[in-house]
């Protein structure tokens, strides 16, 4: 029994074997209360894996970086994805104790990179940008925290260099509109959380495009560190 459960849970981070061209990646939920509050995370999926800071700059505004890798059969080494964004966020209420915190923000992010592809000895590469905005709330205490959000992305996809045929993989130069809900839920002590996500994608009208539509889990462990107390 143990063992299937394990399965069950780690199913969706094993990535499958169909060629798609968009994963869902890696997303960012702000629990800062204040200034100078900085998250870091390192984070792993059947397909993505890599890490994100995200620092809260002032009473309402912060900005994050992710850094998305992908190493699989369809997304071989070399493919990469980064976020650089920023956000407003607002506590908007305290439960409990003093110390557990709601926290609703507004994201937006413009994101490149490059999706290399290869067949036997051949290969192509795609350049990725992306724009997406992503509204959430989070919930922050001393032993779990929990979130939830929506990301409206648009995906642009432009062919940048191949060794042979195009036609032989169906793909083409687009622009694509995406949904995609997430949520997570983590279990540790004050500032040290492991945490388990789950994220939907769908695509919004737009041509055919092979994207991979399971639902995706992750695993990320993230540290929280107050600067304020750091260097008082």
């Amino acid at each position: 029994m143990i063992k299937k459960g394990l399965l069950f849970l780690l199913m969706p981070l094993l990535g499958a074997c169909s060629k798609y061209y968009y994963y869902p990646t890696y997303q960012t939920i702000p629990v800062h209360t204040k200034p100078n509050e900085l998250s870091a995370n390192c984070f792993l999926s059947g397909e993505n894996h890599g890490f994100s800071l995200d620092y809260s700059l002032t009473k309402s505004l912060g900005s994050y970086v992710n850094l998305n890798t992908f190493d699989s059969y369809d997304f071989k080494q070399g493919a990469y994805l980064v976020d650089l964004g920023v956000y407003y966020y607002k506590p908007i209420g305290e439960y409990i104790k003093p110390d557990t915190k709601t926290v609703f923000s507004v994201a937006t992010a413009y994101s490149f990179g490059e999706n290399n592809r290869y067949l036997d000895y051949d290969h192509f590469s795609i350049g990725v940008q992306r724009v997406f905005v992503q509204p959430s709330i989070g919930f922050r205490s001393k032993f779990f925290d929990m979130g939830m959000s929506i990301r409206g992305t648009y995906l642009n996809l432009a062919l940048v260099g191949t060794s042979y045929h195009q036609e032989e993989f169906s793909v083409s130069s687009g622009n694509y509109f995406f949904l995609e809900p997430n949520a997570f839920i983590g279990v540790g002590y004050k500032g040290v959380k492991l945490n388990f996500h789950r994220t939907l994608l769908t695509q919004i009208g737009g041509s055919s495009f092979s994207y991979y539509s399971d639902a995706p889990a992750y695993l990320s462990l993230s540290v929280q560190l107050d600067f304020d107390k750091l260097f008082r």
